[in-house]
Protein backbone atom coordinates (compact mmCIF):
# COMPACT_ATOMS: atom_id res chain seq x y z
CA UNK A 1 0.00 0.00 0.00
CA UNK A 2 3.14 2.32 0.49
CA UNK A 3 3.78 1.90 -3.61
CA UNK A 4 0.45 3.41 -3.97
CA UNK A 5 0.53 6.07 -1.58
CA UNK A 6 4.29 7.14 -3.12
CA UNK A 7 2.93 7.01 -6.43
CA UNK A 8 -0.13 9.67 -5.49
CA UNK A 9 2.30 12.17 -3.91
CA UNK A 10 4.37 11.76 -7.30
CA UNK A 11 1.51 12.40 -9.24
CA UNK A 12 0.30 15.54 -7.42
CA UNK A 13 3.69 16.78 -7.53
CA UNK A 14 3.48 16.63 -11.07
CA UNK A 15 0.53 18.19 -11.46
CA UNK A 16 1.49 21.11 -9.44
CA UNK A 17 4.56 21.32 -10.78
CA UNK A 18 2.39 22.30 -13.56
CA UNK A 19 -0.21 24.21 -12.35
CA UNK A 20 1.47 27.93 -13.31
CA UNK A 21 1.88 27.09 -17.09
CA UNK A 22 -2.04 25.82 -16.82
CA UNK A 23 -2.90 29.55 -15.40
CA UNK A 24 -1.00 31.19 -17.50
CA UNK A 25 -2.77 29.40 -20.55
CA UNK A 26 -5.49 30.09 -19.16
CA UNK A 27 -5.42 33.70 -18.82
CA UNK A 28 -3.75 33.95 -22.85
CA UNK A 29 -7.08 32.22 -23.73
CA UNK A 30 -9.09 34.80 -21.80
CA UNK A 31 -7.41 37.60 -23.14
CA UNK A 32 -7.46 36.14 -26.11
CA UNK A 33 -11.40 36.42 -25.89
CA UNK A 34 -11.36 39.77 -25.15
CA UNK A 35 -9.83 40.57 -27.45
CA UNK A 36 -11.88 39.07 -30.26
CA UNK A 37 -14.69 40.13 -28.24
CA UNK A 38 -13.66 43.56 -28.37
CA UNK A 39 -12.76 43.65 -32.53
CA UNK A 40 -16.59 42.66 -32.98
CA UNK A 41 -18.01 45.22 -30.71
CA UNK A 42 -17.70 48.02 -33.06
CA UNK A 43 -19.21 46.27 -35.83
CA UNK A 44 -22.14 44.97 -33.58
CA UNK A 45 -22.84 48.36 -32.74
CA UNK A 46 -23.45 49.66 -36.24
CA UNK A 47 -25.38 46.68 -37.16
CA UNK A 48 -27.55 47.66 -33.88
CA UNK A 49 -28.13 50.68 -35.11
CA UNK A 50 -28.94 49.84 -38.54
CA UNK A 51 -31.44 47.48 -36.99
CA UNK A 52 -33.06 50.49 -34.79
CA UNK A 53 -33.02 52.45 -37.98
CA UNK A 54 -35.03 49.53 -39.91
CA UNK A 55 -37.68 49.11 -37.33
CA UNK A 56 -38.53 52.56 -37.07
CA UNK A 57 -38.71 53.16 -40.82
CA UNK A 58 -40.89 49.86 -40.86
CA UNK A 59 -43.17 51.42 -38.41
CA UNK A 60 -43.55 54.44 -40.20
CA UNK A 61 -44.55 52.51 -43.43
CA UNK A 62 -47.00 50.65 -41.31
CA UNK A 63 -48.60 53.85 -39.55
CA UNK A 64 -48.45 55.16 -43.22
CA UNK A 65 -51.11 52.39 -44.11
CA UNK A 66 -53.08 53.08 -41.64
CA UNK A 67 -51.60 49.90 -39.05
CA UNK A 68 -50.95 49.84 -35.50
CA UNK A 69 -47.58 49.50 -34.53
CA UNK A 70 -48.09 48.33 -31.10
CA UNK A 71 -47.74 45.04 -32.20
CA UNK A 72 -51.12 44.05 -31.41
CA UNK A 73 -52.35 40.99 -33.28
CA UNK A 74 -55.44 41.60 -36.12
CA UNK A 75 -57.73 39.45 -37.45
CA UNK A 76 -55.76 39.39 -40.52
CA UNK A 77 -52.33 38.09 -38.77
CA UNK A 78 -54.20 35.40 -36.62
CA UNK A 79 -53.51 32.56 -39.16
CA UNK A 80 -56.66 29.61 -38.86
Amino acid sequence: MRVFRDMRKDIRREQASHEPDREREREREREREENVVAKMLPHMEKIRVQEKEHQEWLETCIRQLGGDTKHMMTEMAILS
